[in-house]
């Protein structure tokens, strides 16, 4: 073998070591890197729901707790659903509420359907279950009422609370992302603010996940964000959510459940009807005349 392929081979196998000394470290660098952090997904593809992160990373050991009955909504349920035949006119209904009935209690959301009309229908739909959504194990299409036990899956004590998630991780949605509709009536001055979870694009929100604000959090106002509700009623229910204990990544050790979630609707009053005059005195009425009736000119032959 001549000096020159000798050395060809030499530095053939040199190469070859060296490539794969650098996929050795890099495996040992990936090895230490740590797990990604749950992530809303901007889209979900039907039939391929996202896959969930490493359950140990996700769920604390709890130990078993028995939960509590819901405690009655915070007002009777009144007034007329829609049609499940005919399209849901927003317009038609003069307010509109939605009741969330938890494993701590319930409370009550006043949606802003004037001011965030597709995030509130959008809501609305999926809670009848009028909306067709893929169901996020089987990836199958169905109709029914979408957050009917689900969980408020992120806590963050005295901040927010999320929920509508249908994978329990941050990761799930029901198959598709809606348009990212700016409500500039409403900021984050105040607690009880509900608002859809933007994806991590920033041009589109998250299909069915929401959260309540707890306080005021006015550094979420520097981005866009669709505020489409206002707690109104059992505030003290979404503070208790906000104050269960949770793991390394906020989730809590004990579920929250949403049981379910009934919407009020309260039609525009009719239109008055005019009250009918006063009837006449006898003293207010002018005297019947007494002459005797002739034909008109005009009637004469």
């Amino acid at each position: 073998m001549s000096f020159t392929s000798v050395t060809n081979l030499l530095l053939a196998c040199f190469a070859l070591n060296a490539v794969g000394l650098s996929q050795a470290q890099a495996q040992t660098v990936n090895t230490q890197l740590p797990p990604p952090l749950p992530v809303i997904p901007a889209e979900v593809s039907p039939g391929k729901p996202t896959e969930p992160l490493d359950a140990a990373s996700l769920m604390a050991p709890a130990d078993p707790v028995t939960l509590a009955a819901p405690t009655p909504p915070p007002a009777a349920l009144s007034g007329k659903r829609p049609n499940e035949e005919k399209p849901l006119e927003l317009g038609n209904y003069k307010k509109i509420h939605a009741i969330f009935l938890t494993s701590l209690g319930s409370f009550k959301v006043q949606l802003f359907h004037f001011d965030c009309p597709e995030t509130v229908k959008n809501f609305i739909e999926l809670s009848l279950g009028r909306k067709t959504h893929f169901d996020f194990q089987t990836g199958n299409p169905v109709r029914r009422p979408f957050y009917n036990g689900l969980t408020f899956h992120r806590v963050v004590k005295g901040n927010f609370i999320q929920g509508g998630d249908p994978a329990g991780n941050g990761r799930g949605s029901p198959g598709f992302a809606n348009r990212l509709e700016v409500n500039k009536k409403f900021k984050f001055d105040s607690g009880g603010r509900v608002a859809a979870v933007v994806t991590p694009d920033g041009q589109s929100v998250n299909g069915s996940q929401f959260f309540i604000t707890i306080d005021k959090a006015d550094w979420l106002d520097s981005t866009p964000n669709s505020i489409f509700g206002q707690v109104v009623a059992g505030m003290e229910t979404v503070k208790k959510i906000s104050g269960v204990k949770t793991n390394a990544l906020d989730r809590p050790l004990t579920p929250v459940k949403i049981e379910s979630v009934e919407l009020e609707f309260t039609e525009w009053p009719a239109p008055a009807v005019p009250e009918l005059a006063a009837e006449e005195t006898e003293s207010s009425r002018a005297p019947a005349s007494t002459a005797p009736i002739t034909p008109s000119a005009a009637a004469s032959p």
